[in-house]
């Protein structure tokens, strides 16, 4: 495969976006305040076919080991619960006999709870997100974990539970997204490159098995994004992209969670057609304990 498709490819998989913002189960439903959170993610990505208009175009040999570092301060700012935050995205990818190793794109975020009711379990938040392009990039290379360009997110979560019998909660959440980017003005041998937004919908359903343990299903799609760059537009780079995920959430000790999941594509108009795998391990505890 050409080395400009190769490139194509890359960027489509490694976005942030696509790759790293993309939610949990339960990630709309804060802490309280004065909660600090730390995160460990480990997203292992493969990937074997490439898709255009809906078929598959070529072969891939594409995988990626990606950790994510994320702090999270749970605050109130007057009445509203707030969390700024970053994440950190760091790893390695390859893709046929290229790879990329290094650091990603950095991002900072903060979700702002303007519905916040714990006794109806009803929560609305809106987060934005700010991608820096802080990532290694290489225009001359198939696969980089950065994306040489700014972008902006704007997200809306909406969380509803019911308590289905004493101890055992079931919540729907629902969060559409758009995303706007940059330009990547070191494109390769394609000179610039421009994207259109990205629309984005996200969706989790989970259960209380026990007090300790949570299982849940997830939906994940993307619409839009058709790309330009000096030659003119790509043709069949329009998103319709579909994912199913599941996943399960066990608190082994206080303050500690560990969750697994898994998360495939099921299908793709444009774009490599991935199996993830994710890791994520986070310790919660409340600040003020430092000082008492």
């Amino acid at each position: 495969m050409k080395k400009s498709v190769l490139v194509v490819i890359c960027i489509c998989l490694l976005i942030p976006s696509v790759t790293w913002a993309t939610s949990n189960m339960r990630d709309y439903i804060p802490a309280p305040p004065d909660t600090l959170l730390s995160i460990l993610y480990y997203n292992n990505v493969r990937a074997d076919d490439f898709y255009q208009d809906g078929n598959k175009v070529g072969d891939v040999d594409l995988s990626q080991n990606l950790f994510l570092l994320r702090e999270v301060y749970y605050t109130k700012i007057g009445s509203i619960v707030a969390d700024p935050q970053f994440i950190l995205p760091f790893g390695d990818a390859s893709l046929g006999d290229d790879d990329s190793d290094g650091i990603g794109d950095l991002v900072l975020l903060c979700t702002f709870w303007v519905v916040n009711n714990p006794e109806t379990k009803t929560y609305v938040g809106v987060t934005p997100y700010l991608y820096l392009p802080t990532g290694a990039y290489d225009e001359n290379s198939s696969i980089n974990l950065g994306s040489n360009r700014y972008a902006f997110q704007a997200e809306v979560g909406f969380v509803k539970g019911w308590e289905v019998q004493p101890g055992h909660n079931l919540f729907f959440e629902v969060s559409p997204s758009v995303t706007v980017y940059g330009d990547n003005d070191d494109y390769g041998a394609n000179g610039e490159l421009s994207q259109d937004p990205v629309f984005a919908l996200e969706s989790h359903l989970s259960y209380d098995l026990t007090s300790k343990l949570v299982v849940g299903l997830s939906y994940y799609g993307q619409w839009g994004g058709e790309r330009e760059n000096d030659f003119g537009v790509e043709s069949g780079t329009k998103l319709s992209n579909h994912a199913l995920g599941v996943e399960m959430a066990y608190n082994f000790a206080a303050g500690w969670q560990f969750l697994l999941q898994y998360k495939q594509d099921i299908d793709v108009d444009y774009g490599v057609k991935a199996k993830i795998v994710q890791g994520r391990l986070f310790y919660a505890f409340d600040v003020n304990s430092l000082f008492d």
